[in-house]
């Protein structure tokens, strides 16, 4: 097998490569409007996201284990693990939501902190996820973490996320830095990309699902979209 296939055999308890996007596949389609024309008919922004969310995010998120306890001595610990299962899908979700901006919007041609990692168009799958990362990668003069990267999205470019689930089991300290637990919940709150080449039209139904977003700051962009779906 893969080292990629090793790594989700491992980390993703019951799950293979196979049935591991299949349970992708379920989870967000549950989600999307007209999932086979989103997903099922591999074109377009949301089935890249979901293409890259399973077969080249090196971040490997697991889809929530499913199933529960009849007994009733359980029950406590199946409630705790009904709220673990949520965030996952959440993480998930937002994940995946942050792909399909990135897929919508041009975010190979973005200026600033494009993507490493190319979906080419071709029929050559070698070249599928290949780097070739162009551009610069900076924020305020300082280097920044690019869109998709295998890290926590939190650290991303552009984003920032609620601070409150911050505690110290979703935040590992080393000698350099603060970083984040690659599986906590944090929510986003802000999306701040403005003059960065941004092209096309922006998913406002996707980015709906963000519940906790306050400020999108997208000015300076050639886009156009419908806001009421943000509501």
């Amino acid at each position: 097998p893969s080292e990629r296939a090793t790594i989700i055999s491992t980390k993703c308890a019951g799950h293979g490569t196979v049935s591991r996007s299949l349970s992708l596949l379920t989870l967000l389609g549950s989600f999307v409007s007209n999932p086979e024309e989103t997903l099922v008919s591999q074109t377009g922004p949301y089935y890249d996201a979901f293409v890259w969310l399973v077969y080249f995010d090196d971040g490997i998120l697991c889809p929530p284990e499913e199933g529960g306890s009849d007994d009733e001595s359980s029950l406590g610990g199946d409630v705790e693990m009904e709220v673990v299962r949520e965030e996952q899908t959440r993480r998930i979700l937002q994940r995946y939501t942050l792909a399909v901006l990135y897929y919508s919007l041009s975010g190979d041609s973005w200026t600033n902190c494009s993507s490493e990692q190319k979906l080419d168009d071709d029929d050559d799958e070698t070249d599928v996820g290949e780097e070739t990362a162009i551009g610069a990668c900076e924020q305020e003069g300082k280097e920044a973490v690019r869109f998709l990267d295998a890290s926590h999205e939190c650290n991303w470019f552009g984003l920032s996320c609620d601070s409150d689930p911050f505690d110290s089991d979703s935040i590992t300290t080393d000698s350099d830095s603060d970083s984040l637990d690659m599986d906590a919940f944090l929510p986003i709150t802000e999306i701040s990309l403005p003059n960065n080449n941004l092209q096309g039209i922006i998913p406002f139904a996707a980015l709906s699902s963000l519940e906790n977003l306050d400020t999108l700051h997208l000015g300076g962009n050639t886009l156009v979209g419908d806001a009421t779906e943000l509501c």
